[in-house]
């Protein structure tokens, strides 16, 4: 008999989540409306997304960055030059803006005015609320990993335990404050020049931060979305998310769910053994959380019966005016009235 499994997947950077809970071979009914895809040629391809602003804002092939705004995309520094193989943007609210590469920290004024940090290292990220006020945290040739707080004053930085040999996580809070998590997958404040730990994280920890609006997310290894108020976190949802936005008051997420079933039922799966198996179908959601509450709002479904939505991937969520925007290939919206 095939063995059928549904799995729950979260894809974010290189995080799998899996989960596998009934033998269900069709995707759920959804009462929702379906995603709107925008026209592929009116907005490039993004290949690397300013994950904590809200207005959706990317890096395309061709080295430029856009934002989405009033329903098109919108060149951010246009001409600008931009370092080979960044690894993390920064677009702040002024214009300026800062792009980490793995060995340095480049910043961009709002009028395209180029300068390097010296803080040269590996395993850069980057967070803040302006050039200068940036918060990084990298990897010295010869030290240990440090969180810098970059400004006009100059860089002051503070080493980092047990972080070596794991790319950080790292979010700028309120007040001066910042986050940064170790390798055993533990946030810790950064708070009146020490760190300490986060209470109340998910057992496994979180793969990702997000900073919008007034509330910092984190997303669960495990399962779930969590919010982290000062020197703690609590679960708000429960379920896998690729992405979030939004505020402690309203927040939206994108989730996926999925099945596959194995192809050849005689296989074995072990350590040195894999299964190959088949996409069955596969969703992706957008859910409005207000409180208690989750409504739904948009979906699409990839299946036999709807071969469209297969060819489409999805980086990341933004949010313009009214819209929630699925950040990918290509981009979708939905409206969030």
């Amino acid at each position: 008999m095939t063995r059928r499994l549904r799995l729950s997947c979260l894809v974010s950077l290189l995080v799998l989540t899996t989960a596998c809970a009934s033998d269900r071979s069709h995707p759920p009914e959804r009462r929702s409306p379906e995603l709107e895809p925008v026209d592929r040629v009116s907005v490039p391809l993004a290949v690397l997304v300013d994950r904590m602003r809200a207005e959706p804002t990317w890096l395309d092939d061709a080295g430029q960055v856009w934002t989405y705004r009033g329903g098109r995309a919108e060149r951010v520094q246009e001409g600008t030059r931009i370092p080979e193989e960044p690894a993390a943007l920064r677009v702040f609210d002024d214009g300026s803006m800062a792009i980490a590469t793995d060995d340095a920290v480049h910043v961009y004024s709002a009028s395209g005015e180029e300068r390097a940090l010296d803080l040269s290292g590996l395993e850069v990220a980057i967070d803040g609320t302006s050039i200068d006020d940036l918060w990084v945290i990298h990897w010295p040739v010869l030290g240990e990993y440090e969180l810098c707080h970059h400004t006009p004053a100059g860089d002051s930085c503070i080493p980092v335990p047990n972080v070596g040999g794991f790319t950080a996580l790292l979010a700028a809070g309120p007040d001066g404050t910042a986050y940064v998590s170790d390798r055993d997958v533990q946030l810790l404040r950064f708070s009146d020049g020490a760190l300490t730990p986060v209470a109340g994280g998910p057992a496994r920890g979180l793969h990702s931060l997000r900073r919008s609006g007034d509330a910092i997310f984190g997303l669960a290894y495990d399962s779930g979305v969590y919010e982290i108020r000062g020197d703690r976190m609590a679960q708000r949802t429960d379920g896998h998310v690729l992405d979030v936005v939004g505020s402690s008051d309203e927040h939206f997420e994108l989730r996926y769910d999925a099945e596959y079933v194995q192809v050849d039922p005689s296989c074995d799966e072990g350590w040195f053994t894999d299964c190959e198996e088949r996409l069955l179908w596969s969703q992706t959601i957008v859910v409005r959380v207000r409180g208690d509450e989750t409504d739904e709002i948009a979906h699409e479904t990839c299946d036999d019966a709807h071969p469209g939505p297969c060819d489409r991937f999805s980086l990341g969520l933004g949010l313009d005016g009214d819209d929630v925007v699925v950040i990918g290939a290509p981009f979708r919206v939905a409206s969030a009235r």
